[in-house]
């Protein structure tokens, strides 16, 4: 498979460590550009790490974040939760990735370069138009508010609030 691994050959890996080893570039459809994603999965039993349970457990959620400390605090906050992670560390490609990967839904970073959370959250709509989609940014709640209303985001949390408080938003979206 020449090192790469489609979506459907992800759900065939013998392993959760196999998943979760390193990042991978995966084959876009149809000539899309490819684009390069970590896909981390919750602990499997055994290990003695347990998520806890709750209702989102097993829930797919894609991180779109260019700041790779921000993607690891979120990735082990989710996955000490049941989630499991597909990560992206730009928007470029967002649109491919939300289609092949179909996560339940994308957590956004507003501020990045290249393709902004804005203008990345209107791609994802246009591949995947049910795809809820949350920002996740340092800016303030009130300004946050009012970007995602005009991008269409389904919901907004700043990076400042509590755990629990972004765990409440996401399950509020996936219900």
């Amino acid at each position: 498979m020449n090192g790469h691994r489609t979506p459907s050959s992800l759900a065939h890996a013998s392993s959760a460590h196999e998943l979760a080893t390193a990042p991978r570039t995966v084959p876009a459809p149809f000539g899309a550009t490819n684009f390069d994603v970590r896909i981390s999965v919750p602990p499997p039993s055994g290990t003695g790490l347990r998520p806890l349970p709750n209702a989102t457990f097993g829930k797919k959620i894609l991180i779109v974040d260019d700041n790779r400390l921000v993607r690891a605090a979120t990735r082990r906050a989710l996955l000490a939760h049941g989630f499991t992670v597909f990560e992206l560390a730009s928007a470029e490609g967002v649109e491919t990735a939300a289609a092949a990967l179909a996560p339940d839904l994308v957590l956004m970073d507003v501020e990045m370069p290249m393709i902004d959370g804005r203008e990345a959250t209107v791609l994802v709509h246009d591949s995947v138009p049910d795809l809820p989609v949350v920002l996740y940014s340092a800016l303030p709640p009130n300004q946050l508010t009012q970007i995602a209303a005009s991008c269409g985001a389904q919901g907004s949390i700043s990076k400042g609030q509590p755990l629990l408080e972004l765990l409440g938003v996401l399950e509020a979206q996936l219900r």
